[in-house]
């Protein structure tokens, strides 16, 4: 039951953690194939993890309803693989996103997960100026798991931003967001700057008090 349990919040947390990114950009129909490798660093830039995301394949009608399929995997400081790969399908129908598409499989004691809420709209072209809410809950039907977030995404400016995997035409973005999760409910701030062909390249995270935390930035891409 605890591995149930664990399994279940693991999921959970994945979908929220996906939530701001998707605030701040809608997925990224990269060619099949392409493969971005990112490390995440803490205030200090100490190492923390690398996180490696490979497209397998995109579906698209029009520019409204698309799906992005990725496996993506998560590694430690040594960059050895800290769990088995983990691929979804994030659908974009009628300009929104479908959060339950990005669900792994769960086990059936979990019973169904729900996801309700919203999130902003897919807008077709990044402007400065946008500025979108977004408030989603998901939990388990038959286990005692609830996590909300709630926050609202603001495109800022656009910028060139120089990471170790090149310099990229960006928009940056400021999410300012809080996570509720049984008790408890803590506030936060990301700024990420995101490129139309390549997705996100670079992001700041900062605690409730303001002070940066972590910082994940694109260190490698491979096109096919």
């Amino acid at each position: 039951m605890k591995k149930i349990f664990l399994t279940v919040v693991v999921a959970l947390t994945a979908a929220l953690a996906a939530t701001p990114a998707f605030a701040q950009q809608a997925p990224t129909k990269a060619a099949p194939g392409t493969e971005t490798v990112f490390v995440v660093k803490d205030a200090k830039g100490k190492v923390q993890s690398y996180l490696k995301s490979v497209v397998d394949a995109v579906n698209e009608t029009d520019a409204m309803n698309y799906s992005v399929t990725t496996t993506v995997t998560m590694m430690g400081d040594d960059r050895q693989p800290m769990m088995d790969p983990i691929t979804t399908t994030a659908r974009v129908v009628n300009g929104q996103l479908d959060m339950s598409s990005m669900l792994p499989p769960m086990p059936p004691e979990a019973g169904k997960i729900k996801i309700e809420g919203t999130l902003p709209p897919v807008h077709p072209v990044t402007e400065v100026g946008q500025e979108d809410a977004f408030n989603i809950t998901t939990s388990a039907e038959k286990l005692p798991i609830s996590f909300t977030i709630e926050g609202v995404n603001r495109v800022i400016a656009r910028e060139s931003v120089v990471v170790p995997a090149g310099t990229f035409e960006c928009f940056r973005n400021e999410t300012e967001m809080t996570v509720k999760a049984m008790m408890m409910a803590q506030s936060m701030k990301t700024i990420s700057w995101s490129n139309d062909e390549v997705g996100s390249v670079k992001s700041e995270t900062y605690n409730e008090r303001g002070k940066l935390e972590t910082v994940t930035e694109l260190i490698s891409i491979k096109r096919p």
